[in-house]
């Protein structure tokens, strides 16, 4: 998450310390481990959360038709042999835009709008609830149906 200032009780190096009281910008840091214990940089490393910089197996992008988001059996309850493709646009609770905010917060801009251009001042006032039409709940359902769980 965005601000998130990781642990520091017993980090005696000073210069790990600053780095993790600095608040990563990708909210996590060297010490993160995936629910498979791969840090960071490791072949399969499954982040805590994406951004538009993110490609799956396949070299897919967020937004992109049939791009699988990365899961670990956070919020989802999934786990990630169970992701599933998003249709286009698409993006699920995961997803962090270039200011990493995610969706439900005020100025979300979700990928398709953010390869559009668009602000997040925009953004704010067309979605105030911080999430479009493309946005995807833990269970796949999208804002107009039955059982649907905003961000």
């Amino acid at each position: 998450e965005r601000g998130f200032v990781p642990p520091v009780d017993g980090v005696a190096d000073a210069a790990a310390a600053a780095e993790k009281l600095a608040a990563p910008p990708q909210g996590y840091d060297r010490e993160y481990r995936d629910v498979h214990g791969r840090r960071a940089g490791q072949p399969g490393f499954i982040p805590p959360c994406y951004t538009d910089a993110y490609t799956d197996a396949v070299g897919r992008s967020p937004g992109q038709n049939g791009f699988v988001p990365p899961r670990h059996g956070t919020k989802a309850g999934l786990h990630p042999r169970d992701a599933r493709p998003l249709k286009a646009g698409c993006y699920d609770e995961n997803y962090r835009d270039l200011q990493m905010l995610k969706p439900g917060d005020p100025g979300f801009v979700p990928p398709l709008a953010q390869q559009a251009g668009r602000t997040p001042a925009e953004l704010a006032l067309e979605h105030p609830q911080g999430f479009d039409a493309y946005y995807r709940d833990p269970k796949g359902r999208g804002p107009t149906e039955a059982g649907f769980e905003p961000p």
